[in-house]
């Protein structure tokens, strides 16, 4: 249980009946984040329930709840196919809720995240992160994450929506920040 904000909110792994609630903050994120109209909500469904049917012990779809509603999400997958690496190295995304932003749920979420790839023995997380979400750059940088590389128009936006790769050595994070609250 994360009680460093004014509510609790706990994390648990993602199910069938969550993606509704899923889908709708990760639209609410593309359209904040990007001023970008986003896909029909039925293809983002389906690609998040392929998603979801994916699952293994290391990777899959957490959610943070607060009073009984998802606040936000996190889904770590593998990021390369070279079977050196598969296990070992993921992707995370990470997206919360507008009216819960800056109450401490995406910093449960990377502290979680950090604390289960350590338990499933994952060395390495990666991630990409629009330049232009100052909160989510100071959070991850505040967790030990070191931006790598910049990925220019990714996903074929315009040129202002730079992505920054960042990417965490999990040998580098400390006991001291690992997440007091699973709920696996």
């Amino acid at each position: 249980m994360f009680t460093n904000s004014p509510e609790p909110c706990s994390i648990r792994r993602g199910n069938s009946s969550d993606l509704p609630s899923v889908v709708d903050i990760w639209i609410e994120g593309v359209v904040s984040g990007f001023c970008i109209p986003p896909p029909p909500p039925e293809d983002a469904l389906q690609f998040f329930a392929e998603k979801l049917s994916r699952q293994t012990e290391r990777f899959g779809i957490w959610v943070a709840m607060r009073a009984g509603s998802i606040v936000g999400w996190m889904a770590l997958q593998p990021c390369r196919s070279n079977p050196f690496d598969a296990l070992t190295v993921a992707e995370i995304s990470t997206y919360v809720s507008s009216l819960d932003r800056r109450k401490g749920v995406g910093r449960a979420l990377l502290r979680f995240t950090h604390e289960h790839a350590k338990r499933v023995q994952i060395r390495e997380l990666r991630a990409n992160i629009a330049a232009t979400n100052e909160a989510s750059l100071n959070l991850f940088e505040s967790h030990g994450w070191s931006r790598v590389g910049l990925l220019p128009r990714a996903a074929n936006r315009e040129p202002e929506y730079f992505f920054y790769a960042y990417a965490v050595s999990l040998a580098k994070i400390s006991q001291n920040e690992m997440s007091p609250y699973l709920e696996e």
